[in-house]
């Protein structure tokens, strides 16, 4: 009786003892099996939400503000028509046309994609970094050809209006040229987040201050293709406000999860 009760109790002791070491095992078996990417790995974020405006909405105030747009620029060429000579209009419309066919080229096209890729990217939390390469790549060859312009203007002037003299205007589409094509892309980044009120709204403020700013420019200055093209380039960076100011607004939200996309992703 005696040998049997110490051998329970040595029982006993053993199974004690096993049970008190279960869970250090179970600690010790979780840590071997956990991926090493639980410790170091960063929570994932979810999805950028932004405030957009409704298709019956934008569509409204798009057709409103186009309307009061083009009375504006109807206007504004009367006025040019009044105050510049046949020679500086000839030029200005010049000058007008080949920027409206070099932005696209200047920027490589890459701003369209925005309307296919900002929601992909958005829904990800990587719009910051997508936008910040998009205007990277698209920033040096739009610089590059401004800094040409600058450096060149007898060629570019022959090339444009067949004839060297023409420098000053040249330069003043240099200028122009920057400020048109960073308009250019916040509206077309405005329009794939679906801001159609910002997108209309840079385009009146543009066309506004373009018809205030030109007619007294052209009205003031000897040359006035010169006066029209630095005017344009004003407007185009002054029309960039409400664009601008909604990019802080929501700078944090666009900084999200930007180590996540690298560049063979994208």
């Amino acid at each position: 009786m005696t040998h049997n009760c110490d051998t329970q109790r040595s029982d006993r002791r053993v199974i004690t003892t096993e049970l008190l070491l279960i869970p250090e095992v179970c600690k010790s078996v979780n840590m071997a099996i956990a991926p090493a990417s639980t410790c170091t790995s960063h929570p994932k974020p979810g999805p950028i939400e932004l405030v957009t405006d409704s298709l019956a909405f934008g569509v409204l105030f798009a057709i409103t503000l186009t309307v009061v747009q083009r009375g504006v620029g109807f206007v504004r060429s009367v006025l040019f028509c009044r105050i510049m000579t046949d020679q500086e209009l000839g030029q200005w419309s010049m000058v007008y046309s080949f920027l409206m066919l070099l932005v696209p080229f200047a920027v490589l096209g890459l701003p369209g994609s925005f309307g296919r890729f900002a929601e992909h990217y958005l829904q990800r939390g990587q719009l910051g970094t997508f936008v910040r390469r998009i205007a990277t790549i698209s920033s040096i060859p739009t610089l590059g050809l401004a800094a040409s312009m600058y450096l060149a203007p007898e060629y570019y002037s022959e090339l444009i209006f067949r004839s060297a003299s023409q420098t000053g205007v040249v330069n003043a589409m240099a200028f122009a040229l920057v400020f048109c094509a960073a308009n250019s892309f916040l509206s077309t980044l405005m329009e794939s987040l679906r801001q159609i009120r910002l997108a209309t709204l840079m385009r009146l403020a543009t066309a506004v201050i373009f018809a205030v700013l030109g007619t007294a420019m052209i009205a003031t200055s000897p040359d006035g293709a010169s006066a029209a093209t630095l005017a344009f380039g004003v407007a185009c960076l002054a029309g960039m406000a409400p664009a601008a100011v909604f990019l802080w607004n929501h700078r944090s939200r666009f900084a999200v999860a930007d180590l996540q996309l690298d560049h063979v992703s994208m």
